[in-house]
């Protein structure tokens, strides 16, 4: 009977104690799901109070319903997890700048110590730590559960970009982050990951801190076609030299920054101004490929030197390089010189478009102290009707794992091969140019045709906080239709009472009324 009553008493104590434990865990995973709910919520508000023309840029319908999916499930989420799922919500952004930076103190992020690239043929390993350096150089196939490509998809949705061009820039990081890759539902095992090859093998890698990734070669895959310049610059925000033909002055920019040591950007400026004053500068080649930091309103001296220079602003005199990481002030320089001088884009579709949001700022979740970068600040580099999510070269490169090992710069021999088009545009005849000549409003812009040394011209000043100005020659196209140096921009006018005076302004194909 006492034995009986015992084992009574030891089962309402054990079920007790289970229950008190229950209680316990409901209480905590109440108190978690509560405090997810109160980041995700001011998350939400700081996006809205934040980023510019996010009502624009943000279906609000897919936010609302992404927020409530987190906020379902937030009680079985770490914040590894978490972060992951933010950036679902933030590449609803399309902004570059808004995302969660996965190595904070917050965070408890591994990476693989592998350096991929996306190349134009296929993701490749430029660099691996020990014990995989056998797979340097070889073609990556399949991570996980999932082919190169489908990953990819998969990956966009937690990618905050302007476009695809920036999200394949992207994806060499994010493809090896392990809670990225169990989100994507590659991965189950977060210690290690298959990675299958070109060759056939697969050859399991685990992930580690990110002090192995950081001992990697990390620079950018085409730059090693510049490697002597590079090492000697290495920490440089800009530097120049003259190439092989001592005609060509070659400008790299990673940041439009003072140097923390030798001349000032503003000095730099001057020292292109004297060299191209010397007669000794035929070509000027304007390397935008590896940055996009720093301050755009230094752009000026740069930007109205190069517009200035009767020598360089000619056709095949000035090229712009470009890359899917070209971006912020570098980007905004890309736009101006498209705008405003007769430069020639190559290389690949940039990392942004030219109507573009910056100036980073933090944001820090109150219950998980989880840090989010947003964007604050609208800078226009062109009209406000541009929808353009990237700028697309006007020469195209194909940069190949091939010309990364022989150290073939696919830019500059783009450059080199380049033959200037010996059809000549017409200009519009005396008597068109004078009846076009005068002032006009279109959708809000004042722009001003001129004539000068027998060229016409159409301009747009720029205006207080906007990089935005437009400067290009005029040349008849056919009747009725003048083009510019602008491939997106032309004219349209017409004959009224015997004088001529323009009707339209057509930017990409579509038509925008200007009046005089």
């Amino acid at each position: 009977m006492l034995s009986l009553l015992l084992r009574k008493v030891k089962s309402v104590v054990i079920l007790s104690l289970l229950l008190v434990i229950n209680i316990s865990l409901l209480s905590q995973e109440s108190n978690k799901t509560t405090e997810w709910i109160n980041d995700l919520d001011y998350l939400k508000d700081q996006i809205y109070k934040t980023l510019p023309q996010a009502e624009e840029r943000i279906n609000e319908n897919d936010f609302n319903l992404q927020l409530a999916k987190l906020k379902s499930k937030a009680f079985s989420l770490s914040k590894e997890e978490m972060a992951v799922e933010i950036m679902s919500l933030l590449a609803l952004t399309k902004d570059n700048d808004c995302f969660v930076y996965p190595f904070q103190e917050a965070l408890n992020t591994q990476i693989l110590p592998l350096k991929t690239y996306f190349f134009s043929d296929g993701l490749y390993v430029c660099d691996a730590a020990e014990p995989y350096a056998d797979l340097i150089g070889e073609k990556i196939e399949q991570i996980g559960n999932y082919k190169i490509d489908n990953l990819f998809k998969r990956l966009q949705a937690v990618m905050p970009a302007d476009n695809v061009h920036y999200q394949r820039y992207q994806f060499s990081l994010y493809s090896q982050l392990p809670n990225f890759l169990k989100w994507a539902g590659a991965i189950d095992n977060q210690k290690e990951v298959s990675i299958v090859t070109s060759s056939g093998a697969t050859n399991t890698v685990s992930f580690g801190d990110l002090s192995s990734y950081l001992k990697l070669e990390r620079t950018l895959a085409s730059q090693v076609g510049l490697t002597s310049s590079q090492s000697i610059h290495e920490k440089e925000n800009y530097w120049m030299e003259f190439l092989e033909d001592g005609k060509c002055l070659f400008v790299q920019l990673k940041a439009i920054a003072n140097n923390k040591e030798g001349n000032s950007f503003s000095d730099f400026v001057k020292e292109i101004e004297i060299l191209i004053s010397s007669g000794k500068v035929e070509k000027v080649i304007i390397d935008n490929r590896y940055g996009g930091g720093g301050n755009g309103f230094m752009l000026s001296d740069l930007t109205d030197l190069l517009h200035e220079s009767k020598a360089i602003n000619q056709s095949g005199k000035l090229f712009v390089l470009t890359s899917r990481s070209t971006k912020g002030a570098l980007l905004e320089l890309s736009a101006i010189l498209q705008l405003n001088t007769k430069a020639i884009l190559v290389g690949e579709a940039s990392g942004e478009g030219p109507n573009t949001v910056g100036d980073r700022i933090a944001v820090t979740l109150p219950s998980s102290e989880i840090e989010v970068n947003l964007t604050k600040v609208f800078w226009p580099t062109s009209f406000r009707f541009d929808q353009r999510k990237t700028i697309q070269p006007d020469l195209k490169v194909n940069y190949t794992h091939e010309d990364y090992l022989y150290k073939h710069d696919s830019w500059l021999e783009a450059i080199q091969e380049y033959k200037l088009a010996s059809n000549k545009k017409p200009t519009p005849n005396f008597s068109l140019q004078n009846e076009l000549v005068g002032k006009y409003k279109v959708e809000g812009y004042k722009l001003s045709i001129y004539r000068e040394d027998g060229k016409l011209y159409a301009v747009v000043k720029k205006k207080m906080r906007s990089f935005f100005e437009l400067h290009t020659e005029l040349y008849q196209a056919m009747e009725g239709s003048l083009s510019s140096d602008i491939p997106q921009l032309s004219f349209l006018y017409e004959e009224k009472d015997e004088e001529s005076s323009l009707t339209k302004l057509k930017w990409l194909g579509k038509a925008y009324e200007m009046k005089e």
